[in-house]
C-alpha cells in the first residue's frame, strides 16, 4: 500500500523528477528546469526558470501545445523509484529533495518494525520457556528458540545498516554513491532470502548431518590410533605369541653358533621349543 502513494497522480510533482520524451529534438529525458526554460522561451516569457515553479501537469499540457506528434507527448516518468538502476525507492535523501519526508518515514517505520519484531518474539520466546517444563515440550522451546534467534539476527543485519545509512545521509553526511548499490544488492535481500530456510529446519538438520560426520569421524580416528597403540604395547610386552615367535627367531639367528653341540642343541631348542631332544 504505502509502495503505491508515489505512483499516485496527485503526488508527482513531489515524486517525479524528470519527464521522459522519446525522438524529441529539443529535449529527451528533462528535468522541471528544463522543460520549465523550453515553456517560457516558447510562451516568450522572459522570466527565469529558477523563480517559476509550475507544475508537471502545467509542463506536459504546454509541451503537448508547442508541437504535433508523440515526441510531443511524454514517454514515462522518473523519480522516487528511478534514481538509481536498481529501481528500488529513494533509501537515503537530503532535504533538498522534495520526497525526503517520505523516504525518511519510511525509515522510521522500518526501525519501529524492527523494534516491534525484536520485542514481541523475545515476548513468545519467554512465555515458550515458562511453560513448557517436560522434556519433549522443552526440546520444542529450544528449537523455536534458534529460529527466533536467527530471526532477529538476520534482520538486524537488513535494517539497523540501512535505516543508520539513511539516517546519517539526511544529516548531511557524505556517503559514497556505491553505498546504496551494496545496500540494495547484498544487505537488503538478507531478510526476504533467508526467511525460508530460517522458517524450516534445514538449518538443524543440517547441523545434525554435520556434527554425526565430525563425530564419526573422530570415532574412527580414535579407533585406529587405540588399535596401533595396543598392537604396540603387545609387541613391546611380549603378550603376542607369534611376535615373540618372531621375535626371538630373529635374535637367535643372529648368535653365531660354534661347533659345540650343546650351543647348537640350545639354539636349535630356543627356535623351535617342541623339537624332540633325543632325535638330537
Amino acid at each position: 500500500m504505502l509502495a503505491w502513494i508515489p505512483n499516485l497522480k496527485v503526488f508527482q510533482d513531489t515524486f517525479v523528477t524528470e519527464i521522459y520524451y522519446e525522438n524529441n529534438s529539443f529535449f529527451g529525458s528533462g528535468k522541471r528546469d528544463t522543460l520549465t526554460t523550453y515553456v517560457l522561451k516558447y510562451q516568450k516569457n522572459d522570466t527565469n526558470a529558477a523563480n517559476v515553479n509550475l507544475s508537471w501537469d502545467y509542463l506536459i499540457k504546454a509541451i503537448s501545445e508547442t508541437g504535433q506528434g508523440a515526441s510531443y507527448q511524454p514517454h514515462g516518468t522518473m523519480g522516487f523509484y528511478s534514481s538509481h538502476g536498481v529501481c528500488l525507492h529513494k533509501l537515503f535523501t537530503k532535504l533538498d529533495v522534495k520526497s525526503w519526508g517520505y523516504s525518511l518515514f519510511l525509515n522510521v517505520f522500518n526501525s519501529l518494525c524492527f523494534i516491534f519484531i525484536v520485542v514481541a518474539y523475545s515476548h513468545i520466546l519467554h512465555v515458550s520457556k515458562k511453560m513448557n517444563t517436560s522434556t519433549t515440550k522443552s526440546k520444542s522451546s529450544n528449537r523455536m528458540a534458534r529460529k527466533i534467534q536467527r530471526l532477529i539476527f538476520t534482520d538486524a543485519c537488513c535494517w539497523i545498516p540501512t535505516c543508520v545509512i539513511a539516517y546519517l545521509y539526511i544529516c548531511g553526511i557524505t556517503i559514497d554513491d556505491q553505498v546504496y548499490a551494496y545496500t540494495a544488492i547484498l544487505i537488503l535481500p538478507i531478510n526476504s532470502c533467508l526467511n525460508p530456510i530460517i522458517y524450516t529446519d534445514i538449518i538443524d538438520q543440517m547441523h545434525v548431518w554435520f556434527l554425526k560426520r565430525v563425530i564419526r569421524a573422530r570415532e574412527a580416528a580414535s579407533t585406529t590410533v587405540e588399535h596401533s597403540m595396543a598392537e604396540e604395547k603387545n609387541i613391546r610386552n611380549g603378550c603376542n605369541s607369534t611376535n615373540e615367535y618372531k621375535y626371538k627367531e630373529r635374535t637367535m639367528l643372529a648368535i653365531p653358533i660354534v661347533g659345540t653341540n650343546h650351543l647348537q642343541q640350545s639354539s636349535l631348542t630356543q627356535l623351535s621349543p617342541n623339537v624332540n631332544k633325543e632325535s638330537l
